[in-house]
């Protein structure tokens, strides 16, 4: 997945594989990786706001996808 609103939540503009898991303090979140960057780490409100970001954009696909990563991650708590 890659999209231009990454950037403001500090995840690389590039195309990204994203999963949800716990940090290590046992927090669930989104974890961005790409080729060449460090992994970002994104909190489920942060996933939430890039959500209704994309969705407001018209790119359903990406606000979908981040939807479901969110809903996985909602389950780890």
């Amino acid at each position: 997945m890659k999209s231009e609103f990454f950037s403001m939540f500090g995840i690389p503009p590039t195309e990204c594989e994203i999963e949800a898991r716990k940090d290590k303090l046992g927090v669930p979140r989104l974890w961005f990786r790409s080729t060449g960057n460090p992994l970002v780490g994104l909190d489920l409100t942060g996933a939430t706001q890039l959500q209704h970001l994309l969705t407001d954009a018209v790119e359903a696909n990406q606000a979908n996808e981040i939807g479901q990563h969110t809903a996985k991650a909602q389950h780890l708590r």
